[in-house]
């Protein structure tokens, strides 16, 4: 049990880290939706508007010369939040364009960065270069006149200083509209799992923990009638529990008791967060045909993303998974090591 309780604590520190990561790097109350067929920018302002939603970037990568570029229009700021840059001297029009640094420096023999960058016979000042990307970000909307669109994207802030705008709202708005979509995040539902997955390692370790008091409290309490029966024909039991050691053990006992009461309702808050929290894929674990569902859910979602690419959401999504399935494989292989000593141990020792 000490084994296991190292790893869960490892688990939960590691889980931790994680979460703090994800708050630091994502925004938890943005919306990210995809549409199946690109929609025009006054499309989707009305759209904006039905949501009552207040802040929102709405981008459009598209193919010029066959190099990907981004235009976007809205609040910049919101898509801006997942690079990192310098030189940033935003003026807010049309003329201006956000250069990828390894654009730059596979597409120009410069030590210095160009100030402007001339595409499609326009000439935009370049504000801003963006760090260990390639993407290029423009504000012009009339390149979407004479260029393949292949992928927009819509980002939209749930809260605001003038309310609130829930997943669902954005999702009866959508279809309302008969606007199909390939994928919707709701960027919380990442942290509210990390937080499911969080209280299940914790719910986890209380039970071993629980066991374990279980076990010494029993052992106590034995220790303790056994110590009484022994001395009942001399003492009564009040005389007995005055006695030194037996008012450390009884105050040992109570303070196991209380402790382990804590534990429990710790455990039966946290089994009810899990059980009862909504997220994005609401899945009864104990349904094999719900498990079966989820694994197809992960088949049309890795499918959708080789096709049409992955965003800056999913590669952080990605990049838990692999944390979390590595840290599995190291707790498999512990397992299957410990088994093995323990057979041979058993089978050869013995021998």
């Amino acid at each position: 049990m000490k084994k296991s309780l190292r790893f869960l604590i490892i688990f939960i520190l590691i889980t931790l880290l994680i979460m703090s990561y994800v708050k630091t790097n994502l925004d938890l109350n943005l919306v990210e939706v995809h549409f199946d067929i690109p929609q025009s920018p006054e499309k989707v302002n009305n759209l904006i508007e039905s949501m009552y939603a207040y802040d929102f970037v709405n981008v459009y990568d598209i193919l010029i010369n066959n190099q990907k570029m981004k235009v976007c229009d809205g609040n910049i700021n919101i898509l801006l939040e997942q690079y990192k840059f310098k030189d940033l001297k935003l003026n807010y029009s049309d003329n201006e364009v956000l250069v990828g640094k390894k654009y730059i420096e596979h597409k120009s023999l410069y030590s210095v960065p160009p100030k402007t960058l001339t595409i499609c016979s326009n000439t935009y000042d370049i504000n801003g270069v963006l760090l260990d990307t390639e993407d290029i970000i423009y504000r012009d909307l009339n390149l979407l006149n004479d260029n393949p669109i292949t992928e927009q994207t819509l980002y939209i802030e749930k809260s605001s200083i003038d309310g609130y705008v829930d997943i669902d709202r954005i999702q009866t708005v959508l279809g309302y509209k008969y606007i199909n979509t390939t994928k919707l995040y709701d960027y919380n539902n990442l942290y509210k799992t990390l937080i499911i997955i969080l209280f299940f390692l914790i719910s986890i370790t209380f039970i071993i923990l629980i066991i374990i008091l279980i076990k010494w409290l029993n052992s106590k309490i034995k220790m303790f009638k056994n110590g009484y029966r022994e001395q009942k024909q001399s003492i009564y039991f009040s005389q007995y529990i005055k006695q030194k050691n037996n008012v450390s053990n009884l105050l040992k006992i109570i303070l196991c008791v209380v402790v382990t009461a804590i534990l429990v309702l710790c455990c039966g808050y946290f089994i009810n967060y899990i059980f009862t929290t909504k997220v994005l894929l609401n899945i009864n674990i104990t349904s094999i045909k719900n498990i079966t569902n989820l694994v197809d859910i992960f088949k049309e979602f890795s499918r959708l993303n080789f096709k049409y690419g992955f965003s800056y959401y999913e590669v952080m999504v990605f990049k838990i998974v692999i944390v979390y399935l590595a840290m599995c494989l190291i707790t498999v292989v512990s397992i299957i090591k410990s088994l093995c000593i323990l057979i041979y141990k058993s089978v050869f020792v013995k021998q």
